[in-house]
């Protein structure tokens, strides 16, 4: 890439490239995804549901130019990438009540991808206690090395840089 971009390399070598970047894509979108849920406190109920606000979103991304590929905004790659992600520990669906009592299954952040909110007095606060960082950043961290490995990752942005109304669109309601 530093000798000239894409066009320089094996043909062979761009064209397995091609056959992943869009499943990198996927993963990174579903990321994008649960850090805008779990940090404006969102609760997604039922994993249809969830994949169908992933897929709203990522067509979003898809249609303002910030996605590259329009099969990553497909329903099956981003189930898949929901559940591998709920089979490495990263999220869980989790049995609770309802306001009415009703049960239901809700998407959760597993607790070792929560973070820490540090407390403002401490030595070794770097940032504002609460931030996004502090109660996120594994999360944040783990999306920025999936990221890394997206097509062209230099020019994109990651999921900080996109308009916050981009996802809003996607995730109009608190509950879903």
């Amino acid at each position: 890439q530093e000798m000239g971009g894409y066009d320089h390399w094996n043909k062979h070598f761009t064209f397995l490239c091609s056959l992943v970047w869009p499943l990198i894509e996927s993963y990174w979108l579903v990321l994008a995804s649960l850090l805008y849920i779990f940090q404006n406190d969102l609760v997604i109920v039922g994993e249809g549901r969830a994949v169908s606000a992933m897929q709203s979103f990522a067509k979003t991304l898809v249609h303002t130019g910030h996605v590259q590929y329009d099969e990553a905004a497909s329903a099956e790659p981003l189930k898949a990438a929901l559940q591998t992600y709920g089979e490495l520990g990263i999220v869980r669906w989790a049995r609770r009540f309802g306001n009415q009592g009703e049960h239901m299954v809700a998407l959760e952040l597993e607790p070792e991808f929560r973070g820490h909110v540090l407390d403002s007095n401490s030595a070794t606060a770097s940032h504002k206690a609460g931030s996004g960082e502090d109660r996120f950043g594994p999360l944040i961290r783990l999306a920025d090395a999936v990221s890394s490995y997206r097509r062209c990752w230099r020019e994109q942005e990651g999921p900080e840089d996109y308009p916050e109304y981009v996802a809003r669109m996607a995730f109009p309601h608190s509950k879903l």
